[in-house]
């Protein structure tokens, strides 16, 4: 169950971070604001962490 959630982030943070692209363009917005650069780090750092977490994972076994 830990493979799955571990693949479920992996695979749920560039489709968010591409539908909220999307809605922003649609917008007009250039999504320049603390708002938005909060959001966009949060979601690269989880995708930085499952990455690391799953090679050290794949090696340490």
């Amino acid at each position: 169950m830990f493979v799955f959630s571990l693949a479920g982030l992996g695979v749920y943070t560039p489709i968010i971070l591409f539908i909220d692209s999307l809605t922003l363009a649609f917008r007009g917005e250039k999504g320049n604001d603390i708002r938005s650069k909060l959001f966009y780090s949060y979601f690269i750092i989880i995708l930085v962490a499952i990455i690391l977490l799953s090679l050290y994972l794949m090696t340490h076994n």
